[in-house]
């Protein structure tokens, strides 16, 4: 092989083994996802909706600044002056968007993931798409550290963390805090939508029988065959107003076991719901059922918690929402049980 051209391969082998090149595919992925979601504009406003993160006159803001933020990460990816400060950036934003897939995971959201990139429909939002985002996220964390190193200020960017450690322990307190904060936020929305399902119940009405599961037991159909009546108490894991009505439901549960069947039916997630019953003692059983958004249209719990009583045939016979004035607080009823 000619000198010239031998010279030429090294360099480029040379350049390769550097992180400039993985910037750089990182830096176009960026920006092929913001171009993406302009090309797929109503799309794009139409996932942020779905995430229920953004109140709807910031909709179109916020898909903007969206949009910004990956153009310019992207860019600043590709050109070397700004790459150190690109790659800090880009992690912020992964971080943000995993932060947002995972917290709308565990609040058992089915939706597109508005990944905008141009090869494809979107796919949906999974764990998958959270790994891969983490995965991302490390990959450019030691591309920033491999930069630091060539530019030699790595020696001195450690240092300076150490000397640092308690605003680097205080930024991963504010992670957390907004994460939970995003978390709260989604779970009232989807609540609120869950109970804006219809007209409440009235005595006479009539419902039909659900398929739910029993926690910490199997599957079974909850029925109205029977010539006794069913005491359903709905609540939610997120509810404070629910907690103030338990002690109430377990005296109910206990007084009239024999005469009645008594169910409770959780609107939240199995782990969310155990730890609820854990906590404040729950007696009766509760039951998860496998179709949450027929449930609500059929039961329409248009406010928690929610006392329905239904006799055979599925016949509303009385309803209650909310809380009675005169229900014991947690703290009354604990006392009494104390004293």
């Amino acid at each position: 092989m000619p000198p010239l051209f031998d010279g030429a391969r090294r360099a480029a082998l040379a350049a390769l083994r550097g992180p400039a090149p993985w910037f750089c595919l990182i830096g176009v992925g960026f920006i092929a996802s913001g171009f993406g979601k302009v090309a797929r504009w109503p799309a794009i406003v139409t996932t942020l909706v779905a995430y229920k993160l953004v109140p709807g006159p910031y909709l179109r803001v916020a898909a903007v600044a969206l949009v910004v933020a990956e153009l310019a990460v992207g860019v600043g990816l590709l050109v070397p002056r700004t790459r150190r400060a690109g790659a800090a950036a880009a992690l912020v934003l992964l971080l943000f968007f995993t932060i947002v897939v995972g917290v709308s995971l565990l609040n058992r959201l089915d939706i597109d993931c508005g990944c905008g990139l141009p090869f494809g429909p979107d796919s949906r939002i999974s764990w998958a798409l959270v790994g891969r985002n983490l995965a991302i996220g490390l990959v450019l964390a030691g591309l920033l550290l491999l930069l630091e190193r060539e530019q030699g200020r790595l020696a001195s960017a450690l240092r300076t963390a150490r000397a640092h450690s308690s605003a680097v322990a205080m930024a991963g307190v504010v992670v957390l805090m907004a994460a939970a904060v995003l978390n709260l936020q989604q779970r009232i929305a989807v609540l609120s939508e869950q109970l804006a399902a219809g007209p409440p119940l009235q005595a006479g009405d009539r419902v039909r029988p659900f398929r739910a599961t029993l926690l910490g037991g199997g599957a079974q159909e909850v029925g109205y065959d029977g010539s006794g009546t069913i005491m359903l108490f709905v609540f939610s894991a997120s509810c404070p107003h629910c907690e103030t009505m338990i002690p109430r439901w377990n005296e109910s549960y206990e007084a009239g076991q024999g005469s009645q069947r008594f169910v409770g039916v959780s609107l939240s997630s199995r782990e969310d719901t155990e730890r609820f019953t854990t906590r404040l003692g729950v007696r009766f059983p509760v039951y998860l059922p496998d179709d949450l958004k027929g449930f609500v249209e059929g039961y329409r719990p248009t406010a928690l918690p929610f006392t329905v009583e239904i006799g055979p045939g599925g016949e509303v016979l009385s309803s209650l929402r909310g809380v009675p004035r005169n229900a014991p607080t947690p703290d009354e009823d604990q006392g009494r049980r104390d004293g």
